[in-house]
């Protein structure tokens, strides 16, 4: 067998960065992202088996496409985000950071991602950090779309993002 599959991913950000309000550095952005589907196939020699008989592979290789291409159907999608980050700096040793995403996908959920840090500068060499983050991980389009092939599992486009919640102290 020779799956093959191709995307051009194309992407733009852009962020306005400010330190406007008294001890804030702040960011706004957005972002777009485009995934086209270039190339979709699933080579495979085909089986066949004559009446009780032994089976054999015919060549050369059968080439699928659409839904027993080697992702089921075609998997094209807009990605748009819009982000937020503030660091407030309490004094010139401790500081805040607070950061807030929204991702939404077109074939998957819409997500909401975000972290609270605080950082303390004891001396230069000695710095204290303690952070909580919630973000997700979406679905690999081998895990939701992959095609029904012999050999190969199925993919499950009813798959949800992981939730992943992270802690960190250090």
């Amino acid at each position: 067998f020779e799956p093959t599959y191709k995307q051009l991913s194309s992407y733009v950000d852009v962020n306005i960065n400010g330190k406007y309000l008294q001890s804030h550095e702040w960011r706004l952005g957005v972002g777009l992202q485009q995934i086209d589907t270039l190339k979709n196939v699933f080579g495979t020699s085909v089986r066949t088996q004559a009446d009780n008989g032994p089976s054999f592979i015919n060549s050369p290789l059968t080439y699928l496409e659409g839904e027993y291409g080697f992702l089921n159907g075609d998997n094209d999608q807009l990605v748009k985000s819009v982000y937020f980050q503030d660091i407030y700096s309490l004094t010139g040793n401790l500081d805040l950071s607070f950061n807030l995403r929204y991702d939404d996908y077109a074939l998957f959920d819409e997500m909401f991602s975000y972290r609270l840090a605080s950082v303390y500068r004891v001396s230069d060499n000695n710095i204290l950090k303690a952070i909580y983050g919630r973000s997700y991980r979406v679905p690999s389009y081998v895990e939701a779309f992959q095609a029904l092939q012999d050999g190969f599992k199925d993919g499950n486009p009813n798959l949800k993002p992981e939730l992943i919640d992270t802690y960190e102290l250090a």
